[in-house]
């Protein structure tokens, strides 16, 4: 998943995505430093430390969460993966067209609602539970979300991705009353 990220100098940002790959594509002003977690420890192997565009880790067992501090303000694009992704470069204009993303926190309660419209032209989605401890039901088909077995389940921390994403609208409900923005939503 190609990320970009607007960071503010020494502010360190935690994206709980799990991954085996991770790549800095742009890192236009300063340097980063990348830490890796997994099952609540710190994987020192593969961090990335004053890294800047092009530098790449492959931690061995892969990552559950990521933590990135810059060492100044500035827009970084990065790549969590599993599997491998590379970089080519060229010398003169490129023009490429794809997919602009839009990343939103949303709180969801223990009463169903939209976390997307409908969309037909849908081309990527991702939706993140984020709450420590209550679980996020989802529906994809505009009907309402319940906490019960009729919906999708995401436990605290959980991530879904489809592959193809719904064009359907994207509601959900919590199984007991919360008040934060509890749900990290991605579209595309």
């Amino acid at each position: 998943m190609r990320l970009v990220e607007t960071f503010a100098a020494a502010v360190p940002i935690e994206f709980v995505i799990p991954g085996d790959f991770f790549f800095l594509e742009s890192v236009p002003a300063g340097s980063v430093n990348v830490l890796f977690f997994r099952g609540g420890s710190r994987v020192a192997e593969g961090e990335l430390l004053a890294a800047t565009s092009g530098w790449k880790s492959k931690p061995a067992g892969g990552y559950d969460r990521v933590v990135i501090t810059s060492t100044a303000n500035q827009n970084v694009a990065f790549h969590i993966v599993k599997g491998e992704v590379d970089v080519n470069t060229f010398s003169g204009l490129v023009n490429v067209a794809g997919v602009a993303h839009t990343r939103a926190a949303k709180q969801v309660t223990n009463v169903s609602q939209q976390i997307f419209a409908a969309n037909a032209a849908r081309k990527y989605l991702l939706v993140q539970n984020i709450d420590p401890v209550t679980n996020l039901y989802l529906r994809a088909d505009g009907t309402a979300a319940t906490a019960d077995f009729n919906s999708l389940k995401l436990p605290p921390g959980g991530v879904w991705e489809p592959q193809p994403p719904p064009t359907g609208e994207v509601r959900g409900i919590m199984d007991a009353a919360t008040a934060a923005n509890n749900v990290h939503a991605i579209e595309g």
